[in-house]
């Protein structure tokens, strides 16, 4: 003889609204205190935005940079061989963007290296078979 298994009665919609203002509540009393009161609340989200702006960011690079375009080909690992290239040469990579090619097969790097190390970057770069391009 098969047993019939007791279907579990469904929550209340009311009830479960209940227990996930209590759950929100417990887990975000700041903003429970706040309820109803839209600028406090926003300036509360305002404060955690300027907070979360100040972690982990980069020192800003006081003496310039220079900026250089560098070609490599569109495929697996060309971007982590410059990029092994400019370390084994000891040079800080301050930013760095990548602009593919709409013909494909290529791409071109944009390297941001602080002003000071621009030479060093050139000539890394140069003795690893790359033909920078100074654009700042």
């Amino acid at each position: 003889m098969a047993k019939t298994a007791k279907k579990a009665r469904d929550p209340h919609p009311d009830e479960e609204l209940a227990a996930l203002d209590a759950a929100l509540s417990a887990a975000l009393p700041p903003l429970v205190v706040l309820r109803g009161d839209e600028a406090a609340v926003e300036g509360v989200f305002d404060q955690a935005k300027q907070a979360r702006l100040g972690l982990a960011t980069k020192p800003t690079v006081r003496s310039g940079v220079a900026v250089w375009q560098v070609e490599i080909p569109d495929e697996p690992g060309a971007l982590a061989r410059i990029t092994a290239v400019l370390g084994e040469g000891e040079v800080n990579i301050e930013d760095l963007q990548i602009v593919h090619s709409p013909e494909g097969g290529r791409g071109t790097v944009h390297l941001t290296v602080a002003v000071g190390s621009a030479a060093g970057c050139a000539e890394v770069l140069t003795r690893g078979g790359y033909d920078p391009i100074r654009l700042a």
